[in-house]
């Protein structure tokens, strides 16, 4: 029996060593579970605040965008509303030179048809030459008031004044001189209707 008896102390602290183990590793097992709950609300904590500075970064992304878009709408309402009235300003400039023109010519000619053809002949001039409307006019108008003195008809003024025209942009005079020569140019000249007796 002493075998026995052996095996049943043997058995005994085996079983002992294994209730150690077992307590042991129940420990360690609730040791790891504690810990690993709280590394995990630490990483949820880190992780919903990571969220919220996320979310707070966007919105303030989405809020700098939503000003930018509000300016640059403004800005380019601001800017259309100067466009359209310098636009509109340029219209008005460009009307009030055209009834100009128009008025200037109506004196040198005779009737409508003549009158068309003239603000034609002046604007077509003005466009080959790159002189401007009222200088060309000028000349032309000249030339018109004293076309049955000279014996030339409207076509004829017409090439004169192109042709002088052309001989000052050639001249390479800046627009301003050119406007200022061709103006000189078609007032009349107070020595020339002198008589000599």
């Amino acid at each position: 029996m002493s075998s026995l008896g052996g095996l049943n102390i043997i058995l005994t602290l085996e079983s002992s060593q294994f209730q150690n183990g077992l307590s042991k590793s129940d420990q360690e097992t609730k040791k790891f579970v504690r810990q690993f709950e709280a590394n995990f609300s630490s990483a949820q904590k880190k992780v919903r605040e990571f969220s919220e500075r996320t979310t707070q970064y966007l919105n303030n992304i989405e809020n700098a965008a939503n000003n930018i878009n509000k300016t640059s709408r403004l800005n380019f309402k601001i800017d259309n509303f100067e466009r359209i009235k310098s636009l509109a300003t340029s219209f008005v400039e460009v009307a009030d030179k055209s009834t100009e023109l128009s008025n200037k010519l109506k004196l040198v000619t005779e009737n409508e048809v003549q009158h068309a053809k003239a603000m034609a002949d002046v604007y077509d001039i003005s466009l080959k030459t790159a002189q401007s409307t009222q200088a060309v006019s000028a000349i032309y108008s000249s030339f018109s008031q004293n076309a049955k003195e000279l014996g030339i008809n409207q076509q004829q003024v017409a090439r004169v004044t192109e042709t002088i025209s052309k001989a000052v942009a050639i001249s390479g005079a800046s627009a301003s001189e050119a406007q200022n020569a061709l103006t000189q140019f078609s007032q009349p000249n107070p020595t020339s209707h002198t008589t000599t007796g």
